[in-house]
């Protein structure tokens, strides 16, 4: 898949709107600085509308903003470079995100996201990217989130995990050329006690998180630094995605027992997340109340978490022409 370096950063006045606001604030807010337009892309095996409860979630709280939901392609029975390029597609032939958008993602969605960003293919700039209980890491412990479509050699191909909190079937040789090149799915498996497998047939995740040479690997790490905000949110009680650690980079390790916190990898340093960190445009948020279902309908997180980091036009036009990073400093 081409890969191109995105155009060069722009200069923001980063003015945060307070994470406290009441609805009723950020209604008024938006009265008098609107929100950039926004994309939302669903979850493996959905379509747009079935984020419609989250868009009249977000259409309270930021009235008059334009909320796009793209249908991503059938995920079934494609890897996610291919979905990538076709989001990306979709995504430039919106006219009204010639100026930049923010850029939101559920589950398999958010790290749809962040590939279209790293990948450099948009015409647009996204200015912040804020992920629902992605499997940014990948997974290691699977349900049947998926329905009849996905390829039946899945159902063939499991056994029980024993990291899994219950009987779930997993995949059991989800680095099998063939699966990764057919499905999505196959892509986000993560073994932790095989990592030179891994790193050496996963044909998708080890290269977007720049864990393996590659030559788009500075592109990569380049195009993710050129986001405003990276807010990645994850839930406590989430048993579909397994470890539920992976919606904010970190993960489980080779024993099934503990975790690898996100600054003890390479990744953190490869992939330009300490750059974004070290900024203050790293935000990652673990949810106590919330499960993989209810972390992208409930009022209170788009409340405190979702809509404050939503770049508005203000902070847009307010742009110095100065270095980026001066003006973070």
């Amino acid at each position: 898949m081409k890969r191109n370096i995105a155009l060069g950063l722009v200069g923001l006045s980063l003015i945060w709107v307070p994470a406290a606001f009441s609805m009723e604030a950020l209604i008024e807010r938006q009265k008098e600085d609107k929100t950039l337009p926004i994309v939302f892309l669903h979850g493996l095996s959905q379509k747009g509308s079935d984020m419609n409860n989250s868009v009249e979630l977000l259409q309270q709280m930021v009235p008059g903003t334009k909320i796009f939901t793209p249908d991503l392609e059938d995920q079934g029975f494609l890897p996610c470079d291919i979905v990538t390029r076709h989001a990306a597609n979709t995504l430039n032939a919106i006219p009204e995100l010639k100026d930049g958008f923010n850029l939101i993602g559920y589950s398999l969605g958010g790290l749809i996201a962040r590939s279209v960003v790293e990948s450099g293919l948009l015409k647009s700039r996204v200015y912040s990217l804020e992920t629902l209980g992605s499997p940014h890491r990948g997974v290691c412990g699977i349900i049947y989130a998926w329905d009849d479509k996905i390829d039946e050699a899945f159902q063939k191909l499991c056994k029980c995990n024993p990291f899994a909190r219950l009987e779930k079937k997993v995949y059991k040789v989800a680095y099998n050329q063939d699966l990764q090149n057919s499905s999505c799915a196959a892509n986000l498996w993560d073994d932790p006690s095989k990592q030179e497998e891994y790193r050496k047939n996963n044909l998708f995740l080890p290269l977007l998180n720049n864990e393996t040479p590659h030559k788009n690997e500075a592109c990569f790490k380049h195009n993710l630094t050129t986001l405003s905000v990276l807010l990645a949110l994850a839930a406590k009680k989430d048993t579909t995605l397994e470890p539920w650690q992976s919606g904010m980079f970190d993960y489980v390790t080779k024993d099934f027992k503990t975790y690898e916190h996100l600054k003890e990898t390479d990744m953190y340093v490869d992939l330009g997340l300490k750059e974004l960190d070290d900024h203050n445009r790293l935000l990652r948020i673990p949810l106590k109340g919330q499960d993989h279902s209810t972390i992208r309908i409930d009022k209170k997180v788009y409340i405190e978490h979702i809509v404050p980091n939503l770049i508005r036009r203000s902070k847009v036009e307010d742009d110095t022409g100065k270095d980026f990073y001066e003006e973070l400093q």
